[in-house]
């Protein structure tokens, strides 16, 4: 089976649900190619993209040159080294989308397009993560760039933004194979905007189980150790988690709270914390590749994920971390926040409360600080409801038949 996926941009570490799908595709001697829409700046890279050489397999856009007039000049260069494809750059140029663009964004889209260009080849399935690569194979589509069964997986945002209506995927729906949605609240937004439900199936994020296991945790200095682990952008409210553990400091002092990520809050978080002074007991750790944050959890003692929804309705849609943590066997602390009230057990495997609550992330804190005893037996539950819930093995098997099935339509 021949498969392209096309993200938004590859490898990137808060994405690891993107790189487990391409490893498990490998692994079924699927022929893969990578087509980002946008290139990457991160420089860490988890352990797995090496061990199976997968930047091989990756075709970026384009580098843009500086200036209007070095990219018209490449522009020009790049449709001449292509002639070939010239009832293509026809297409494009007389198609509506294109016509509608600044002269920059026409620039960009066709880096965009030679990638795939040089490739060149029929795929059975082109797999989508997120909405807007849906849109953008579609539209490579209808040039007669590529060839091949559309699959688009919804995560989050692509549903959530307030801008968002009914026109939006329109073309998408009307025009591609199958939509995966990760959770049923992203499956309801999507029916809302038009998706029809038989082309719709719900495959959440599955946990790798064999990767994610506990291990003893070793507390001679009697330290509670809490964990957050995300992109620092306002829908993952560490804001608000910062300011709990700020005043449960009030109340317990051997606490240590560790946030890994990078984003655009990194430095607004750092003033927080030393506006506070609490540079001895909150980490701003940075990003981390997968065995790196493997560590923090089997070090931690309780996870803690206040989502919240952005001002411009951006929000999550499963939150995998959750599944992660509870899968180590950590007692989770999040809120009553979109699908995350499907990948968590409120009251069992750790507890839930309503988004921007500092008072209520507070007491459940120190609920969880006080008692071992129900942070272990959460913690078991937690487990056991991820190898039952999401077992990414079984998530994966579920996908190849997808494929399969969408083949045979």
């Amino acid at each position: 089976m021949r498969i392209a996926f096309i993200v938004n941009s590859f490898p990137k570490l808060s994405e690891t649900f993107v790189l487990d799908q391409i490893i498990n595709c490998l692994k079924e001697n699927y022929q893969v190619d990578i087509f980002p829409r946008f290139r990457l700046t991160e420089k860490t890279q988890h352990p797995v993209v090496k061990e199976f050489d997968i930047l091989k397999l990756v075709h970026y856009p384009q580098k843009k040159p500086l200036g209007l007039l070095l990219m018209r000049l490449k522009v020009i260069y790049l449709i001449c080294l292509h002639s070939k494809h010239i009832k293509i750059f026809e297409n494009l140029f007389s198609h509506p989308d294109y016509l509608n663009l600044d002269p920059f964004s026409r620039m960009e889209l066709i880096f965009g397009i030679i990638p795939f260009l040089n490739i060149q080849k029929k795929y059975d399935i082109i797999h989508c993560h997120f909405g807007p690569s849906g849109l953008f194979a579609v539209f490579l589509q209808s040039l007669g760039v590529l060839d091949g069964r559309i699959i688009t997986t919804f995560h989050g945002y692509d549903v959530n933004l307030n801008y968002l209506n009914r026109s939006v995927y329109r073309e998408l729906f009307d025009k591609g194979d199958k939509f995966i949605a990760v959770s049923k609240y992203i499956a309801s937004k999507l029916l809302a905007l038009g998706c029809k439900s038989e082309k719709l199936i719900i495959i959440p994020n599955g946990v790798d189980l064999d990767f994610y296991t506990p291990s003893k945790r070793e507390n001679s200095e009697g330290v509670i150790r809490i964990l957050s682990i995300g992109r620092l952008v306002e829908k993952k409210g560490f804001i608000f988690g910062l300011k709990a553990i700020k005043d449960l400091l009030n109340l317990h002092l051997n606490i240590e709270y560790n946030i890994i990520g990078n984003g655009v809050l990194f430095n607004s978080f750092e003033k927080f914390i030393q506006d506070h002074k609490l540079e001895k007991h909150i980490h701003l750790i940075g990003a981390l590749n997968k065995d790196s944050t493997l560590k923090f959890y089997q070090n931690s003692d309780i996870f803690l994920m206040p989502y919240i929804t952005a001002d411009n309705g951006d929000s999550e849609g499963q939150g995998l971390v959750l599944q992660e943590a509870q899968a180590m066997e950590l007692p989770v602390i999040s809120t009553f926040h979109n699908g995350v009230q499907e990948g968590v057990l409120n009251m069992k495997t750790g507890f839930l409360v309503e988004e921007k609550d500092i008072n209520s992330l507070l007491e459940k804190l120190e609920i969880l600080i006080l008692n071992e005893k129900l942070r272990k037996k959460m913690g078991k539950a937690g487990r056991e409801y991820v190898i039952n819930n999401f077992n990414q093995k079984l998530f994966n098997q579920k996908l190849k038949q997808e494929y399969q099935r969408t083949l045979k339509r």
